[in-house]
């Protein structure tokens, strides 16, 4: 499943407007941890417990949905510490107005307990108000403020109608929400005032007044959980649609859907006692002398020679797209949808400007957009975004609906870009299905339709492995000696169907069953197993105790179990690249081949290896070495000496020809793999000493043959 950002129309201008820089939010969040909070709840945990619960979430959601710009205030009623500016008794300010980060979250795991002491809920309430005044007095300026508060009102506290008027003036007068979390209230309670008690009454008075509501813990937690960020509409791209020479339309482009951005990293070392500032410095090899990043230059390894590259010539050589344009190529049949690409899709209107649509770019865009729906056509365009930025090609298709027209960008993919893969087909004149499977089939997809599912509305849904990291991190934070932790089950609950469309499709997921009987598949010759087939689901308890048996001897033997090896009986024909030692082996003891051919084989890998690396490779190099190792230890072992002797000289002659010689040097020289001597085999006739000379290069070897660089270049180029 991918994840999109959206950006919804507005209705009345069937566009996106541009938003203005959002203002912080301001959140006040007060936890009652004195003696009441000691109760259990019916999941097993204390009150206070669920409190600390539902601020960590709250505090974790903020840092990384919000990107940590709100401003975030504690504050505990019924603490054993006093602090606060009215000194009221137990009151703790705990975390000040002040931005949100791991270090409040920290506080809370630390501090957010049960304590033997009692607090006046109005009293933290007033201190919550007059904390929010002194912060707006100070010049902060908040979008929205809001009073969370975490209670059960069971507390005593002392109230008057005077006090009263004095906070419900307050919340008023800084526009402050209030929010009332974990109270024994119900819908029930608040349809009749009669069962509230004294605390209640006043607090849901005080909520009506300040446009508040009442929730459950679970409710809380879910809203926080589920919780996604808010798409932010960037400012349009402002260009002008050319078709020809003559047909110039000024447009706006707004994107519509983009892709989801994963979260963002950066790394920072750090002391104990502040960020340590990282610095790069430039340096010569030999004398160590510091050199200045104006005076570094790139260079290009060709060979064994690095060739310098000025930043004057690669922006000679770099490819220049020209100035910014959408510019119309082609009017064309409408593009299958599997050819989009890219990473979202832009809507097209005509050119606003401070409010004010450009009439005349209205009407001849609207006159292009239906003429192209007539027509049954769409453009192919060329898009730039801006100057010599990237080139991208894509296709314009007209969207017509009641309230707005416009085109729609979607990017295409070049060439090279486009893999067609070829799969082997489902269907076959073998396995040609029913008329009754067919019909099972189509109720499934029927069934399982989530196009206007409730339970799948991706507007409210958020990335489950973003959702995740997020969850780990914070608790890595907040424990970060204790093992990753499982995934919490409201993100296993998103990864599995709901149970209502599960429920809805019970009946024909039997009927497919029963239509679709697994069946035992064909035999498998596997090694080491002493079981003849493979089940596609377990038959019996004997048989999987032979098949457990069997992969038990394989991994004794072995010390692990090589799958690859189990089915390589099928799909090994020759010497490849990938595992060309496991390959030489396999094919040689098949023994459908020639030993020559497969030799041949081999040779050829091996200087395939070394091209494709460029003689400078160390991993390609290491797989070559292997290679010829190999060929050497089969050719040493079933006497073909004299096969390998030859092949190695022609071998070593294409080294040097070709300027392989660091290959030669510290791979073949180094690990003894020159040719095959008398004392290592009686059928050579090969001579130690000369065996000694043949590893070794001569001087004039190293030195590469004068080629004139700027022709070299340009056959590089080209």
């Amino acid at each position: 499943m991918s994840y999109a950002k959206k950006y919804s129309l507005n209705q009345s201008d069937h566009r996106p407007r541009t938003k203005s820089l959002k203002q912080k939010n301001g959140y006040v969040l007060i936890a009652d941890i004195g003696l009441p909070s000691s109760r259990l709840l019916p999941n097993k945990r204390t009150y206070a417990e669920q409190v600390k619960d539902c601020l960590i979430i709250f505090i974790q959601q903020k840092i990384f949905i919000n990107n940590a710009s709100d401003d975030i205030a504690i504050i505990l009623c019924g603490s054993d510490t006093t602090k606060n500016s009215l000194g009221y008794q137990n009151i703790q300010v705990l975390w000040d107005m002040e931005k949100v980060s791991w270090g409040a979250a920290k506080c809370v795991n630390e501090v957010v307990r049960t304590k033997n002491f009692e607090g006046d809920w109005m009293d933290a309430l007033g201190v919550a108000l007059d904390l929010v005044h002194r912060k707006v007095k100070a010049g902060n300026i908040y979008e929205s403020i809001q009073i969370i508060f975490f209670t059960t009102f069971e507390s005593p506290f002392k109230t008057s109608e005077r006090t009263q008027k004095a906070y419900i003036s307050a919340l008023l007068a800084e526009k402050t929400s209030l929010f009332i979390v974990g109270s024994n209230l119900d819908q029930e309670s608040l349809e009749d005032e009669k069962k509230m008690n004294k605390g209640e009454l006043v607090a849901y008075q005080l909520m009506q007044e300040a446009s508040g509501a009442f929730y459950s813990f679970g409710d809380f937690s879910a809203s926080m959980l589920h919780c996604t960020e808010q798409p932010k509409l960037g400012a349009p791209w402002n260009v002008t649609l050319d078709i020809g020479s003559k047909i110039q339309i000024p447009i706006s482009a707004y994107i519509k859907v983009k892709k989801s951005e994963s979260l963002k990293w950066s790394e920072e070392t750090s002391t104990e006692e502040a960020l340590v500032d990282r610095e790069r410095t430039y340096q010569k090899e030999q004398s160590n002398a510091m050199i200045d990043r104006e005076d570094v230059i790139s260079a290009y390894k060709y060979g064994s020679k690095l060739i310098p590259v000025s930043i004057e010539e690669e922006k000679h050589w770099s490819y220049k797209s020209g100035n910014r344009c959408l510019s119309v190529l082609a009017f064309v049949d409408p593009i299958p949808p599997q050819f989009g690409s890219g990473t979202g899709t832009k809507f097209i209107f005509p050119h606003r400007k401070a409010g004010v649509v450009d009439r005349s770019a209205q009407i001849a865009l609207s006159a292009l957009i239906n003429a192209m729906a007539e027509a049954g056509k769409v453009a192919i365009v060329r898009h730039v975004y801006n100057n010599n930025t990237r080139l991208a090609i894509g296709v314009l298709a007209p969207r017509i609906k009641f309230k707005y027209e416009c085109l729609v960008f979607h990017e295409l993919p070049f060439a090279e870009d486009w893999r067609q893969y070829e799969f082997s087909p489902i269907i076959t004149p073998k396995s040609k299905p029913s008329a009754e499977q067919v019909e099972a089939i189509d109720e499934l997809i029927d069934k399982l339709d989530l196009s206007g599912a409730e339970e799948f509305d991706s507007t409210k849904m958020s990335d489950p492995y973003e959702e995740y990291i997020r969850n780990v991190i914070g608790f890595k934070v907040l424990n970060p000696d204790d093992p990753l932790p499982d995934i919490p089950p409201h993100i296993k609950m998103n990864l599995q169907p709901a149970p209502s469309l599960m429920e809805g499709a019970k009946d024909v997921l039997n009927r497919v069953q029963q239509l679709f009987p697994l069946q035992v598949t064909d035999n498998l010759k596997a090694k080491n197993f002493e079981t003849s087939k493979r089940w596609a689901i377990p038959a019996t308890e004997e048989d999987a105790e032979i098949e457990k048996e069997a992969k038990k001897t394989k991994l004794d033997e072995t010390g692990e179990v090589d799958l690859e090896s189990i089915f390589r009986t099928k799909t090994v024909i020759g010497v490849g690249t990938a595992n060309p030692v496991k390959d030489f082996s396999h094919v040689l003891q098949m023994g459908k081949k020639p030993v020559e051919e497969v030799y041949e084989e081999m040779s050829k890998v091996i200087v395939k290896l070394l091209e494709d690396g460029g003689g400078t490779n160390a991993a390609l190099m290491d797989k070559a070495k292997s290679c010829v190792q190999a060929y050497r230890e089969h050719a040493l072992s079933q006497g073909h000496v004299v096969y390998f002797n030859r092949w190695m000289e022609q071998f070593k002659e294409h080294v040097v020809s070709n300027y392989f010689t660091d290959f030669w040097q510290n791979y073949v020289a180094k690990s003894r793999l020159g040719l095959i001597t008398k004392e290592e085999s009686p059928l050579s006739a090969v001579e130690k000493q000369k065996a000694e000379q043949f590893l070794r290069l001569s001087e004039n070897v190293n030195e590469i043959e004068s080629v004139d660089e700027d022709e070299e270049l340009l056959n590089l180029i080209e």
